[in-house]
């Protein structure tokens, strides 16, 4: 039997969900790039028949996934998954030939295991999309998108707060939050990109965001023992 989802948790998942329209919406172009690199196998043909029909059939497999993530169906990312672990068993198949050097086969054999790792890394993603953008969920996604529009606007009156944090690996971030009185809600943007899909969208009990001001007024806060600086 799984564990009941208390209502912060199920707001949270919803949240999660938003955030990874983002992803969505961003592998938009390299699917049509994909499936058209592939599919011009049926114009030039590789050199033995089992690179030819890996190249065609996975290139059909990506038009299908392609077309999800354009409609923004809700099995869309779960369908990427399946293309990143078609995809390196399909490179996999490469190292059959035995045109290929003993190089050539390594560099196919680590590069399908990348390739499907990569994939199984969004299944969760996936999944818990599916199941968010499925029945059951409609009062939850309209909540946390009633939230979002308070984050994005940030009125005077709205008691949004805001942290801009500058980073070398992740670059210029800023953070908006706001206390509803039941829970903390934290959007990530990156700076410039308010009005855009956050990055990580977040709804968490009261006693796990904590706000701190340094001296000068700097907001920090941190959640989860990560701490979040003012840059």
């Amino acid at each position: 039997m799984g564990h009941e989802l208390t209502k912060i948790e199920r707001l949270d998942r919803a949240a999660k969900a938003i955030a990874a329209q983002r992803f969505i919406s961003r592998m938009q172009v390299p699917g049509i790039c994909s499936t058209l690199f592939l599919l011009s196998a049926l114009v030039w043909r590789p050199p033995s028949p089992q690179e030819y029909w890996a190249a065609v059939i996975t290139g059909g497999v990506t038009a299908g996934v392609t077309i999800m993530l354009l409609l923004g169906h809700r099995y869309a990312i779960l369908a990427v998954v399946f293309v990143y672990v078609e995809m390196g068993i399909a490179l996999a198949l490469l190292t059959i030939p035995g045109h290929h050097t003993f190089m050539e086969r390594g560099m196919f054999l680590c590069g399908s295991l990348v390739i499907i790792y990569y994939g199984f890394k969004r299944f969760r993603m996936g999944k818990q999309f599916a199941s968010v953008f499925g029945k059951g969920w409609e009062e939850e996604r309209a909540q946390v998108e009633r939230w979002l529009d308070l984050l994005r606007r940030m009125g005077k009156n709205d008691n949004v707060r805001q942290i801009l944090e500058r980073t070398f690996k992740k670059g210029n971030l800023t953070y908006r939050l706001a206390n509803t009185g039941d829970c903390w809600v934290m959007a990530t943007f990156k700076t410039g990109q308010e009005n855009d899909l956050p990055i990580d969208y977040r709804v968490r009990i009261p006693s796990a965001i904590t706000m701190t001001e340094e001296p000068g007024g700097a907001l920090c806060a941190q959640m989860d023992g990560h701490f979040i600086p003012s840059g």
